[in-house]
């Protein structure tokens, strides 16, 4: 079972250009959810709230990289195109049910400076279901992933945070997840996502 890149034109001028790293730059690879503007612009009323009650200092995430990462591929000194090109081959076969999301928490996750997230307190099969089908699709195409790890699903805010977040309620942000996508995050001098390919999700009935 196969769906069709939705951007086929986009997918080959995007892969032109890899695998040339400027120098020090990191390249990672990782699959997402990524939301549309409506989605953009309620987390970050959700981050202004965020801030006004709590105040921490860190590096906000800016608007245009949110995202819900759904399995992470590495983090490389180049990327590498033949990984990129097994990882669209698993993204290929991937068939599985648009998701609902409803994002109506926020916390912070373990470490010294730890980072802030968004993310959902109950009902999220759908969203691990998704999950668990790509895990498989990487698999059958040997590529590794951090599937290994407890899945939380989750929109990172704030990174390098001077404070913990206990968890606390927001105001629920509706998600209506129709596709998924394959990211390149360039980190460096330049620091930008280049999205190599997106698939849709079926349509609920």
């Amino acid at each position: 079972m196969t769906t069709k890149s939705i951007s086929t034109p986009r997918v080959a001028s995007a892969v032109a250009g890899i695998g040339v790293p400027s120098q020090g730059d990191r390249h990672r690879l990782f699959f997402a959810l990524m939301p549309d503007a409506n989605v953009r612009g309620q987390i970050g009323r959700a981050v202004e709230h965020l801030r006004a009650q709590h105040h921490p200092a860190g590096r906000w995430i800016a608007p245009e990289r949110y995202h819900l990462t759904l399995h992470f591929l590495g983090d490389e000194s180049e990327l590498r195109p033949e990984l990129v090109g097994r990882a669209m081959s698993a993204g290929k076969k991937v068939r599985a049910p648009e998701i609902d999301l409803r994002i109506d928490g926020a916390t912070s996750f373990p470490g010294n400076k730890p980072p802030w997230v968004l993310c959902c307190l109950k009902d999220t099969a759908s969203v691990h279901g998704l999950w668990r089908d790509l895990a498989a699709a990487l698999a059958s195409e040997q590529v590794r992933s951090d599937c290994t790890r407890e899945f939380i699903p989750h929109v990172t805010v704030l990174r390098d945070a001077d404070q913990a977040l206990a968890p606390y309620p927001i105001e629920p942000i509706v998600w209506r997840a129709r596709d998924f996508a394959l990211i390149h995050s360039q980190l460096g001098a330049v620091r930008r996502y280049t999205e190599l390919a997106r698939w849709p999700l079926d349509k609920s009935p």
